[in-house]
């Protein structure tokens, strides 16, 4: 018998990843309401699972309820910003100084990110961007070996923060896409400090 592939998400999470990907391409922008109903009507199901996941999305902080007005996309103050950086910015770099993978393997996995950036920067495809950069921060902190560490980078909302930055400093694919070729070089020269200090430069800029 031909093995039949089951999809083994519940359907709260179904609707739940649905939502959490139109909050991070901005199809869904920040302060926006979003209403049980309507969504249920788009996606062709009950009201309880949807209201599950926009429970789910509040937990985690994409959105926000406000009393006698709703559920809203959250928006992140310049200050949140600046904190989830240098949160990030420390862990990106803990994870360098604790690197479990030789320097020239994470060398190799950042740029086929960094590839899929300039792709997606020819392009002027700014969520591909901004998902590919997810992508190569990740991969420092994956290096790490650290789970934990790699749990707490995750529950930063960064393709979020990273489009508000873009939009909120006015920085373009093309000023950002070059911070991020010295950490490589300097990984693939075998030299984690100079990666560091790159990686710190990176930060510096934004």
């Amino acid at each position: 018998m031909n093995a039949k592939r089951i999809n083994k998400e519940s359907l709260k999470e179904q609707v739940r990843n649905i939502l959490y990907d139109k909050i991070v391409s901005g199809e869904f922008s920040p302060n926006e309401r979003l209403k049980i109903i309507p969504i249920a009507k788009a996606l062709d199901v009950s009201q309880a699972p949807v209201r599950e996941a926009i429970q789910c999305l509040i937990t985690s902080g994409h959105l926000e309820h406000i009393p006698n007005v709703g559920v809203r996309v959250k928006e992140f103050t310049k200050t949140e910003i600046q904190e989830t950086y240098k949160v990030r910015e420390a862990l990106e770099i803990a994870s360098l100084k604790d690197c479990k993978d030789e320097p020239q393997v994470v060398a190799e996995n950042l740029e086929r990110a960094l590839k899929r950036m300039q792709s997606a920067c020819a392009q002027e495809n700014v969520q591909g961007y901004i998902t590919h950069n997810n992508t190569f921060h990740r991969c420092l902190v994956q290096a790490s070996k650290n789970g934990k560490m790699l749990e707490v980078w995750e529950s930063l909302h960064l393709p979020l923060y990273m489009k508000q930055t873009l939009n909120g400093l006015d920085i373009s694919l093309d000023d950002a896409l070059p911070l991020h070729e010295p950490i490589i070089t300097a990984l693939k020269n075998n030299n984690v400090e100079q990666a560091i200090k790159a990686l710190e430069a990176h930060y510096f800029f934004v």
